[in-house]
């Protein structure tokens, strides 16, 4: 099934409110993504009233692997849409996933540690401090593959955000994407677009 990352510029004239909007849509090509995405945010992803102007809309194709410390398996796409459900009263605690991280400085192209443990040990103390290092608990990250502009963007799951960097550079689609400059971000929003 394929997925895109859809990204695009929402603003409200009448408040001069404005954001750029990311989810992943799975299920369509990227005219249908793209028709879908400009839909659901026009019928009512910002509150209030008055005219919506929509721009900048992207359709990035995501990676059809789930990228993991280990290596890659099929995407489950429904899967991970339920995993994204939280119970209630439940509070997600991801200071420990290490978002705010340069990634691309950390984890640069070119000769890695060849497994996690190793690679843990490379990290200073003081970026490894009070990350995640269980691995029965893992995040969900999405990595952009960027030159000029995003090329591709992958799932993965790891321990903490440097984990998914090193994931994507050792396990990556292939040897020059793995090789591109990367950002590494929480997870967005997944929504099934047909079928």
């Amino acid at each position: 099934m394929s997925a895109f990352y859809l990204s695009g510029d929402v603003s409200r004239i009448t408040t001069g409110a404005s954001s750029t909007v990311y989810v992943i849509g799975t299920g369509a090509n990227a005219p249908e993504a793209i028709e879908w995405y400009r839909n659901w945010l026009s019928e009512g992803y910002m509150d209030g009233s008055g005219t919506v102007v929509i721009e900048n809309i992207t359709a990035t194709p995501v990676f059809d692997q789930l990228v993991t410390e280990a290596g890659c398996t099929p995407l489950d796409w429904a899967a991970m849409i339920q995993s994204q459900v939280i119970p209630e009263g439940a509070a997600p605690d991801d200071f420990d996933a290490g978002y705010w991280l340069n990634c691309q400085e950390l984890v640069p192209a070119g000769k890695l540690p060849p497994d996690p443990e190793s690679f843990r040990r490379s990290l200073s103390a003081g970026d490894a401090a009070d990350l995640n290092w269980n691995p029965e608990k893992n995040h969900l990250f999405v990595i952009k593959a960027v030159r000029e502009a995003i090329e591709l963007v992958a799932m993965v799951k790891a321990r903490n955000a440097p984990m998914a960097a090193w994931s994507w550079r050792h396990h990556g689609w292939e040897v020059a994407m793995s090789k591109y400059p990367i950002m590494v971000e929480p997870c967005c929003q997944i929504l099934q677009i047909c079928g």
